[in-house]
């Protein structure tokens, strides 16, 4: 139904829809494999904007953190007792910088509730058998990625960090605490061997990883969140959708619901982007909902046209 847009590319699809509904009688008619690329490659644009903006502060506030780091425990110290501070290494420590944390650990007897309290969303937990940095999520759980880490049977390189990236994605502060636990080792082989090492050791690594996990913590709400809504759209459209929606393909509407999220998707990114009032995902459904009524009842028009001239056509 309607004549499917082959030459339509990404920006030309996007600027369409961002500045009206004329071409989403062509658009319904895209497969949905091009659709979930589009809607994942946008996706993919906007966490990176997040990234880069917010970055600029957490890299600011790791800098602070890491001067008192420097200044608190001293060089790090790798020997048979695990990894520990210098000054002080059987006494624990708290060392907090604009909205980063450290909390140093001499044995496993810890409770993370503590880091509930901290203001920043951002910390490190170090013990002498491992260092995590975490990052706090808007659903209040923690994403985290081990900085300095026993490297278990021999493994070490990209696979085994993609690994335990998997293992410390979306934990609640239970099953943070127990990960530090059983994967912390002060007797195994570290992923960085040195004997004595300074705070530059690991801070270009927390600003990768913080940078990391900004990424594909957005990335991963900002596109299985708009395939959740565009789903349970699209199912509610195709089962009591009136008029002549209702003559419309599943894949049809989905590729409608799809395309009526870029707007939406692009304008609440700016908001966890800059730090704005409100959170992401409210103004994206409220965007995406207003659009999408705009949407289906420019088509519903645009189909009962076309029905009315195929009607009047076939009376003659």
């Amino acid at each position: 139904m309607g004549e499917r847009p082959r030459n339509m590319s990404f920006a030309a699809i996007f600027i369409s829809v961002c500045r009206g509904v004329k071409d989403f009688p062509r658009l319904m008619n895209m497969s949905p494999v091009r659709v979930v690329l589009h809607l994942f490659f946008l996706s993919f644009l906007m966490a990176m904007l997040i990234t880069v903006s917010r970055s600029l502060d957490v890299f600011s506030s790791i800098n602070q953190l890491c001067d008192g780091i420097q200044q608190q425990c001293g060089d790090f110290v790798m020997d048979a007792n695990g990894l520990r501070p210098e000054l002080a290494p059987n006494k624990p420590k708290t060392i907090f910088a604009a909205d980063c944390s450290l909390r140093y650990f001499p044995d496993d007897n810890f409770d993370l509730k503590v880091i509930k309290k901290d203001i920043g969303n951002v910390g490190v937990i170090w013990t002498p058998g491992i260092m995590v940095l975490w990052i706090r999520l808007a659903n209040k759980h923690y994403s985290a990625v081990p900085l300095i880490y026993p490297v278990f049977q021999g493994r070490w390189g990209a696979n085994e960090l993609a690994e335990r990236l998997n293992e410390m994605s979306d934990l609640t502060i239970g099953e943070l605490t127990d990960y530090i636990r059983t994967k912390g080792n002060p007797q195994g082989e570290f992923n960085v061997n040195f004997t004595h090492g300074s705070i530059e050791v690991i801070r270009p690594a927390i600003k990768i990883y913080a940078a990391t996990i900004i990424f594909i913590a957005f990335l991963g709400q900002i596109f299985f969140q708009a395939l959740f809504f565009i789903g349970i759209y699209s199912i509610i459209f195709s089962f009591i959708g009136g008029g002549e929606i209702k003559a419309l393909k599943f894949r049809q509407i989905f590729a409608v619901g799809s395309y009526c999220a870029f707007p939406a998707i692009f304008i609440a990114s700016f908001f966890p982007a800059f730090q704005l009032q409100f959170d992401y995902q409210t103004v994206f459904l409220l965007a995406f909902l207003i659009y999408l009524v705009v949407v289906f009842n420019f088509l519903q028009r645009v189909l009962l046209e076309r029905t009315t001239v195929k009607f009047g056509q076939g009376e003659h």
